[in-house]
């Protein structure tokens, strides 16, 4: 049977119906495909995953699909996707784990009176998180001081740099300082912080969580500043995971753009929540994720490919892949399963097999050759009854 290339796969996939096509100029479509293809996968919504998500969050942006155009899409040239569909996301700062995520389609109709789209987007993905007291990190396209107090009013702190446009910023802060100098303003539940990293330029950030003038030893930068920079790459690093081993393929629809996307989010954080229930496997070996997304695929098209090889009317060439591609995947699930537990020592404490039993020493040392817990005094290399 010919073969068909990733072009060609990718032709005869459809997400959508041919008939509606006029209708998906329509900025809305986007949640509704995403609803649905989520509707039959049977996948919960972020909320109701079993895990417990670091104290700091992050939102940021993603774009999708730089190889097709659509009303709403944006150009972001600091991204990866550098054009596309954006996506307005909610990552764990520590495990980059998706807790939500919403299309970017412009402006809203839902917002709440005199609200930016960038609060409305703020205000929707942290309702799942609502009143749980974790930090939000964000850049300045999201941070304004309202949002703040809104925030705190969710029982949700923040911590945000500020753009200088923003009228609650006192103009103490912009005037021009001494390298590495900063200045505080500080507010009943709320700290500005004015940080002059080169000559002629200030960084104005805000921070709920913050209320002192503590400034790190080593970097002589405000502990504020500390904070943002290390929560604030949540986002951009789950788009690089998503981007190194990704299902993507040149498609112009974008309704496909975004299934593809969605199975390179749903592997990522499907590896999160695998590698914090067996923090033990392979952590020796490089590119574990590979690993795990090829054990992925295979035990999702397993039963598929049992069923189909099953079927009188396909051919026998066919029947013969079939069968050699699941005798292949069983040989190497055991090949790594032998080579998983050579991996894994014995370091407990054992008594030493050739000492009195009354004396009870302990040791981690193993014979080489009988692989018997010895103590220092009856071994060398080897231990004393391997040596003879």
């Amino acid at each position: 049977m010919e073969s068909l290339n990733e072009d060609e796969i990718a032709r005869l996939l459809w997400v959508d119906n041919e008939d509606e096509h006029g209708e998906r100029h329509d900025a809305n479509i986007i949640p509704q495909v995403m609803e649905e293809e989520l509707e039959e996968s049977d996948v919960q919504p972020a909320d109701a995953v079993a895990i417990r998500m670091d104290e700091e969050i992050e939102l940021g942006p993603l774009v999708l699909g730089k190889n097709n155009t659509t009303a709403w899409s944006v150009v972001a040239p600091t991204k990866r996707g550098k054009y596309g569909i954006k996506f307005v996301m909610m990552n764990d700062a520590k495990t980059y784990y998706m807790c939500d995520a919403i299309p970017y389609v412009g402006e809203v109709t839902d917002k709440l009176p005199n609200e930016l789209v960038p609060e409305y987007y703020v205000r929707k993905l942290s309702e799942s998180i609502s009143g749980t007291k974790r930090n939000i990190t964000c850049d300045n396209w999201f941070t304004t001081v309202p949002l703040v107090d809104r925030m705190l009013e969710r029982e949700l702190t923040m911590i945000g740099t500020l753009r200088k446009n923003k009228p609650q910023i006192p103009p103490c802060l912009f005037q021009e300082r001494a390298v590495n100098s900063c200045v505080f303003v500080f507010d009943a539940n709320k700290t500005l912080v004015s940080f002059s990293p080169k000559r002629k330029k200030n960084v104005v950030l805000v921070s709920s969580m913050h209320h002192d003038d503590t400034i790190d030893e080593e970097t002589g930068k405000p502990e504020i500043i500390i904070v943002y920079n290390k929560n604030k790459g949540g986002t951009d690093s789950f788009d690089k995971l998503c981007a190194t081993f990704s299902t993507s393929r040149k498609n112009l629809r974008w309704p496909m753009q975004v299934v593809y996307g969605m199975l390179d989010q749903g592997g990522v954080n499907a590896y999160v929540l695998f590698v914090l229930a067996n923090p033990q496997w392979k952590e020796k070996k490089q590119h574990n994720r590979r690993f795990f997304l090829k054990d992925l695929s295979s035990a999702l098209t397993r039963e598929h490919m049992i069923a189909r090889s099953q079927q009188g009317n396909i051919p026998r060439q066919l029947k013969l892949q079939i069968k050699a591609i699941l005798s292949y995947n069983e040989e190497r699930e055991d090949q790594e399963a032998e080579e998983d537990q050579e991996e894994q020592p014995d370091n407990k404490q054992k008594r030493c097999y050739m000492c009195d039993r009354k004396k009870d020493r302990k040791s981690k040392s193993r014979c080489n050759g009988c692989k018997k817990p010895v103590c220092k005094d009856h071994s060398v290399d080897l231990c004393k009854n391997c040596s003879d």
